[in-house]
């Protein structure tokens, strides 16, 4: 269970460099475009992003042991999120409470 979680300095330090590699992983032109919009879409700033890699480098496995309250409430509650086509999920309208548009 995350409450118990009790990584050693070398396994954070593993997590903690897969982490970043994912988040600065080199881009080609075509990635690096994709990259800015989604950013610009979102409202994430250069400051923003950062703060996380800034919170990534300095996390604890006490920080991680911190998170399971969290996914516990996560995990309670029934709720399913789907992404996808609106003129599929318009069809299917029935097997979902509420439908939103994402833009």
């Amino acid at each position: 269970a995350i409450r118990e979680y009790d990584g050693d300095e070398r396994t954070m330090t593993q997590y903690i460099i897969g982490a970043i590699s994912e988040l600065d992983m080199p881009l080609n032109a075509a990635a690096k475009g994709i990259a800015s919009l989604s950013a610009y879409m979102m409202g994430l700033t250069d400051e923003q992003r950062q703060l996380e890699r800034n919170q990534i480098l300095h996390a604890t496995k006490e920080d991680i042991q911190a998170l399971a309250e969290y996914i516990r409430a996560f995990m309670s509650d029934d709720f399913l999120c789907v992404v996808g086509n609106a003129a599929k999920l318009r069809e299917n309208q029935e097997k979902f409470a509420k439908i939103e548009n994402l833009f």
